[in-house]
C-alpha cells in the first residue's frame, strides 16, 4: 500500500513553517542580543537620564513601553533617543539616572546599561526560535525515519 502523500505534504508544510518561524525568531533575537552586547562592551559610557517612555498598545489591549532617555556625548552633543525594544515589564522611570553606552559613530544608537529587558527580550526570542527549529528537526526526523 502506498503512503498517503497528501498527509505527508501537509506534515512537511507544517514542519517547514515551524523551521521558518524558528529561524526568523532566532535571527531577530540573536541580532538584538548582539547589538545590546556590542554596545555595552564597546560603546562609550556616559551618565544619562530617563525622560519618559514610548507606550505601545496591542490589538488585544496590552501595553508595552520603551524608555526614552537623554545623555551628552563626550564631544558635548546632546542626544535624546528611545530604546529599540518595547517591553511590558520595563522598570525604567522618568527622572532616574542611568549609564548609557553609545556608538560614537552614531550616538542615536545607544543602550541603557541597567536595562535588563532589552537583553532578556532578545534572549527570549532566540530561545523560542531555537526551540521551534529543534521541534521542526525532530518532527522531520520522525517523518522521514
Amino acid at each position: 500500500m502506498l503512503p498517503d502523500l497528501s498527509a505527508a505534504a501537509e506534515d512537511t508544510a507544517v514542519i517547514g513553517l515551524l523551521g521558518g518561524v524558528g529561524a526568523l525568531f532566532l535571527a531577530m533575537g540573536g541580532t538584538t542580543v548582539y547589538r545590546v552586547m556590542a554596545l555595552r562592551s564597546r560603546g562609550v559610557r556616559v551618565p544619562g537620564r530617563i525622560t519618559g517612555a514610548r507606550i505601545s498598545t496591542s490589538s488585544e489591549g496590552g501595553t508595552s513601553s520603551a524608555a526614552t532617555f537623554e545623555f551628552t556625548t563626550v564631544e558635548g552633543r546632546h542626544v535624546h533617543t528611545t530604546q529599540p525594544v518595547s517591553s511590558s515589564s520595563n522598570r525604567l522611570r522618568a527622572g532616574h539616572a542611568v549609564t548609557v553606552a553609545y556608538d560614537p559613530g552614531d550616538p542615536e544608537r545607544a543602550e541603557v546599561v541597567e536595562a535588563v529587558t532589552q537583553l532578556a527580550g532578545g534572549l527570549a526570542f532566540a530561545a523560542a526560535g531555537a526551540a521551534l527549529l529543534i521541534g521542526g528537526a525532530v518532527a522531520l526526523a520522525r517523518l522521514l525515519g
